[in-house]
């Protein structure tokens, strides 16, 4: 009966350091490009969030555009584990 105690706690113990190894994977800050662009990997698009929006024209300025490289430093600084890709669709 120790065999088996030992085995299930040999068992539990390396769960618990593959939980913790995950864990530090998912607290990591993505690696940045040269550019200072995150480097996209396969898994980055296997359960992607995807935001749409739109700005409409107002009336008191109705040439507007939206400074797409001010939205995404705001979000990279607020949010620095966050992987942000934007593209337009007009």
């Amino acid at each position: 009966m120790p065999e088996l105690a030992k085995k299930r706690d040999s068992k539990a113990s390396e769960k618990e350091e593959k939980k913790e190894e995950k864990k530090i994977e998912e607290d990591k800050l993505p690696e940045l490009d040269a550019r200072g662009n995150p480097i996209l990997a396969n898994a980055d698009f296997e359960n992607p969030i995807i935001i749409h929006f739109k700005t409409p024209a107002t009336p008191a300025d109705p040439t507007f555009k939206v400074n797409w490289k001010e939205i995404e430093q705001a979000v990279r600084r607020d949010y620095p584990r966050l992987k942000v890709v934007y593209s337009r669709a007009d």
